[in-house]
């Protein structure tokens, strides 16, 4: 009786720490089921991305089936069209850049397909570049390509018919831009008077409002949006513009980042292709304890090291030297051949010969 009582007592006693290894059990339950909720729900939110990328990789493949199966009534024949050749300009396209990326290519057909649409702001009469960026991060322009339809029931991806270059050199991923609306407000042209006719070939800075320059070459004289000019002083390159906007005579532009070299002014002259001048320029210090200094360098003659100059005096040459080292605005040089340091004077004329 006595031994019964004794284990009653401890069952008793025992009952609350039960009680409490049940309720952390409890807890412990809840939580591991908590866990396997919230990981059930990520592996469902997987599995919805899974579906949806392979549901928009049978879009596309379907996409493009569609423009296969619908080719023109007639093959047109590759265009072997220099894409650098000036694109017509036209009134039709975005207010702000649209960007996009190539999905698929039909080489045999000149078309592309772009994952821009309809909800993108894709709009019939849109003519996009189709451009790359090399390992230098330059941007090369492939081809043009121009709306034809729109792709899909969602009408998600576009058809572009490749009217500039060749489809069969555009890759997968490449660029699109669409070219942004062309027309320039008449309010918006600098105050300045209308281009001299006896000016028509030669092209200038004719205004500038903060960091838009306004110059006399319009579409009428072959310009086109994303042309990059260059401007000159004296012979000298000043800086490199990409036009932003244009109309018949009239276009907008702005200075590519990296390229201003000096101040710019009206009346600049705007040269359509970088010129291959020679390099002009004068000693500035010829002395044992600075050397032979030439106010003429990288940036502002795109010289390099080991290049050779004439050094003329009263018009009459007196030598030839090379340069040493290069710096962006001005380059150490030696004398060359039979040339001696004393031969150079400071303010002699030093031009380049190869």
């Amino acid at each position: 009786m006595r031994r019964s009582i004794i284990a009653l007592a401890t069952a008793a006693a025992l009952l609350p720490a039960f009680r409490a290894q049940d309720d952390d059990l409890k807890k412990e339950l809840e939580k591991a089921k908590q866990q396997v909720s919230e990981l059930q729900k990520e592996n469902d939110r997987l599995q919805r991305a899974i579906e949806e990328s392979a549901l928009e990789v049978v879009r596309l493949r379907a996409a493009l089936k569609e423009v296969k199966a619908n080719p023109p009534t007639t093959q047109p024949t590759p265009t072997t069209t220099d894409p650098k050749t000036p694109t017509p300009t036209t009134d039709v396209g975005p207010d702000k850049v649209l960007r996009g990326k190539v999905y698929a290519v039909d080489p045999k057909f000149q078309f592309v397909v772009v994952n821009l649409g309809e909800l993108d702001g894709v709009k019939p009469g849109y003519r996009f570049e189709i451009v790359r960026y090399d390992e230098k991060n330059q941007m090369k322009r492939i081809a043009v390509a121009e709306f034809d339809k729109f792709i899909g029931d969602s009408k998600a991806q576009s058809k572009l018919k490749v009217v500039e270059g060749n489809a069969g050199d555009v890759k997968f991923e490449d660029e699109a831009i669409a070219f942004r609306r062309t027309e320039v407000k008449k309010t918006d042209l600098p105050p300045t008077k209308a281009p001299d006719p006896t000016d028509k070939k030669k092209f200038v800075i004719k205004g500038t409002d903060g960091d838009t320059l306004w110059l006399n070459y319009g579409s009428a004289a072959g310009a086109k949006q994303t042309d990059v000019v260059y401007v000159y002083r004296d012979g000298k390159l000043r800086a490199k513009l990409r036009i932003d906007q244009l109309d018949k005579d009239w276009s907008a532009a702005k200075i590519i980042d990296g390229s201003k070299i000096g101040d710019l002014s009206i009346g600049d002259e705007i040269s359509l292709k970088e010129q291959k001048t020679a390099a002009i320029g004068t000693v500035k210090f010829n002395d044992e304890r600075r050397g032979m200094i030439i106010d003429v360098g990288s940036q502002t003659h795109n010289v390099k090291a080991g290049q050779k100059f004439e050094v003329r005096r009263n018009g009459r040459k007196v030598g030839d030297i090379i340069l040493k080292t290069v710096e962006k605005m001005w380059s150490f040089a030696d004398p060359a051949g039979d040339t001696k340091r004393e031969d150079v004077q400071v303010g002699d004329i030093v031009e380049s010969i190869d």
